[in-house]
């Protein structure tokens, strides 16, 4: 038997949970019967004990209808621990007809993604390495099907608690998911903040859009998280951010305002998952280091940088060609750090016009071990499906094993990425002499926090407003991957 916590949502019209209902679930399944495919329904077997045999658990969600309309009933799925993660959520379809038995006008559902969420979801419950939270938040949108509203976006936000977790639940005024990738949206904001115009608009609008000020539970979950953030040891936030279709997307979380205008990626630790982020067994820690500092890209590197240059690193683009396609596959887990220029799913050296050495992701043949991480210093190479959808490296390298990867879902600015990028290769090569094991978020934060100070002592005042862009990159997957000691 595993236990899951839940959080039931309603959504959209002629519908609403009833009254004293605590929407705040906990239940158990028998894990067997997920696993086993059940056969199926005989002419002579009575619904009830079908139900009965196919069933692993059962969720009781008491809803009651106000009028007509197109609605849709959420849960929420998470671990059942004092520190739960969201892992997972189911959404239904609930058409309310008026007195008569008429009924509205809803549209037919979009069809769900095609994933193996069974397996993960079984995997993920029973896995005791997972992320143990202090604050956890679940952003996830539920098809309404109406004519006037289609979708509805929901949050749902827990933080541990001396008496227990508590939780909060609201929904969206926009879907964040998008709201991240357009264009006409937060990316305006990015844009101002790439030329020296400060973060601060970019962090209010991303704050008001994940916690709008006019939901009560929203402000909520916004102060007790501002009261949590500031305190030690560091605390440690979990964010997941899917879609219509279940695809997960990249939220900067980091971004978010944490109370005086300081991003929440200063106080706090925060991971993501990756699209497939099933448990394995305990991995040794990373030994093999493959560092991408091309010649044609370090050349941008701004004199406010203190990194040293890395000695140890590829330069060119043949040899970084054949690390995409090795004569004889990897046999223990390894790290790459990448630093390169992307567009739409193409990575070069040289982004010219008659630049010839480039790939797409048809040309990552390498397979890495469990247990690989990556960073990736390039644009936009936390877009996933959203933006590049078969071209995606974060995908592709997540499907070929790398179990944590550091991206951002942005533009990023030539020499702040040969700065992080130098920067963390500094660091890796610290931790290696420590004689300790490092985890792969200490070495981040580490590598983090020195870039940042060293564009905000910069004498350019362009330089100094773009300091806090560090918290644009995204940490997804398993933070407590550890590099190992020489």
């Amino acid at each position: 038997m595993l236990r899951i916590r839940a959080q039931a949502v309603v959504a959209g019209t002629g519908l609403s949970l009833a009254s004293g209902f605590d929407a705040a679930l906990r239940t158990s399944f028998v894990v067997q019967t997920l696993r086993t495919l059940p056969s199926p329904r005989g002419d002579q077997e009575p619904f009830a004990e079908f139900e009965q045999r196919v069933r692993a658990g059962i969720l009781d969600v008491e809803v009651e209808a106000e009028g007509t309309g197109c609605a849709a009933v959420g849960l929420s799925i998470w671990t059942d621990s004092n520190k739960p993660r969201p892992l997972d959520y189911l959404s239904r379809r609930i058409t309310v007809l008026d007195a008569n038995g008429v009924s509205p006008s809803c549209a037919t559902s979009l069809p769900p993604a095609s994933t193996p969420m069974t397996t993960q979801l079984l995997s993920l419950l029973s896995a005791e390495d997972g992320t143990q939270p202090d604050i956890a938040l679940h952003i996830f949108e539920l098809d309404l099907g109406g004519t006037v509203q289609r979708v509805s976006s929901q949050a749902v936000f827990v933080a541990a608690q001396p008496d227990g977790p508590v939780s909060f639940a609201w929904p969206l005024a926009e879907d964040v998911s998008a709201f991240v990738a357009d264009q006409n949206s937060l990316l305006k904001n990015v844009a101002a903040a790439h030329n020296g115009k400060g973060y601060e608009p970019l962090m209010a609008a991303l704050t008001r859009s994940v916690f709008p000020e006019d939901q009560a539970a929203a402000r909520d979950a916004l102060r007790l998280l501002r009261e949590i953030a500031p305190h030690e040891p560091r605390p440690t936030v979990f964010a997941r951010l899917v879609d219509l279709t279940g695809t997960a997307r990249l939220l900067p979380l980091g971004l978010i305002d944490a109370g005086g205008g300081r991003p929440l990626g200063e106080l706090a630790n925060i991971i993501e998952p990756l699209p497939q982020e099933e448990r394995t067994q305990p991995t040794p820690c990373v030994q093999a280091w493959t560092m991408v500092l091309p010649e044609a890209l370090t050349q941008y590197a701004s004199q406010t940088c203190s990194a040293r240059p890395s000695t140890t690193s590829i330069r060119q683009w043949p040899e970084f060609a054949r690390y995409l396609s090795p004569a004889q596959q990897p046999s223990a887990s390894e790290g790459l750090l990448l630093l390169a220029h992307q567009a739409t799913g193409t990575l070069s050296f040289d982004n010219s016009a008659t630049n010839t050495n480039w790939a797409d992701t048809t040309q990552l043949q390498r397979q890495f071990p469990p247990g690989s991480v990556a960073m990736m210093v390039a644009c936009n190479a936390g877009a996933d499906a959203n933006q590049y959808g078969e071209r995606s490296w974060l995908t592709h390298l997540n499907a070929a094993g790398v179990d944590a990867e550091i991206v951002s879902p942005f533009e990023v600015a030539s020499d702040f990425g040969v700065c992080l990028a130098s920067h963390f290769a500094n660091s890796i090569d610290e931790a290696r002499q420590s004689g300790r094991e490092t985890p792969l978020i200490d070495l981040f934060r580490e590598a983090s926090g020195r870039v940042k100070a060293d564009y905000s002592r910069s004498p350019s005042a362009e330089e100094r407003a773009r300091a806090n862009g560090i918290y644009e990159f995204v940490l997804a997957g398993n933070g407590q991957l550890t590099i190992c000691p020489r």
